[in-house]
């Protein structure tokens, strides 16, 4: 069973635990390239900021093709929020951390249902954040986080 305090990886053997979850589990589908430590330091800290409400995994390559399969992802990254193996919502693209929280909380209390980003169109995201605020948080790495975090603590 997935952890709901810490990033799993999701692995064949373990894809059928999806389906028994207790919680809302985040999926990140993601590459094992240069961003990829980046992207981890992302999905530890939403992992923080649910403390435990939900589930914060990432699939590799290796199980790719099941997640395309069952959920038509396509393209790298691909968040998916499942709740009990059902799709809640999924989110296509870079988004930086403060705009995956927003969504995620949008999607998890039923305001959104999928959403692309990095200058792709919208599919459905009733709350739309101003322009300001996205040109803001456009370029924000994980360094930046980081920063903000050690502030408010």
């Amino acid at each position: 069973m997935y952890s709901r305090y810490e990033v799993s990886q999701i692995i064949q053997d373990t894809i059928t635990d999806l389906n028994r979850a207790h919680a809302p589990i985040l999926i990140a589908c993601i590459r094992r390239d240069h961003k990829f430590q980046d992207q981890l330091i992302i999905l530890k800290y939403i992992a923080d900021h649910f403390r435990g409400g939900l589930a914060v995994c990432y699939a590799l390559e290796d199980v790719f093709p099941y997640f395309s399969e069952k959920y038509s992802t396509g393209g790298t990254p691909t968040y998916l929020i499942l709740d009990r193996g059902k799709i809640m919502g999924s989110i296509l693209g870079v988004t930086p951390y403060y705009d995956l929280i927003e969504k995620v909380n949008g999607i998890l209390l039923g305001h959104e249902c999928h959403t692309k980003t990095a200058g792709a169109d919208h599919l459905h995201y009733e709350n739309d954040p101003p322009d300001s605020m996205e040109e803001k948080n456009r370029d924000q790495t994980p360094d930046d986080v980081l920063q903000r975090k050690q502030v408010v603590e």
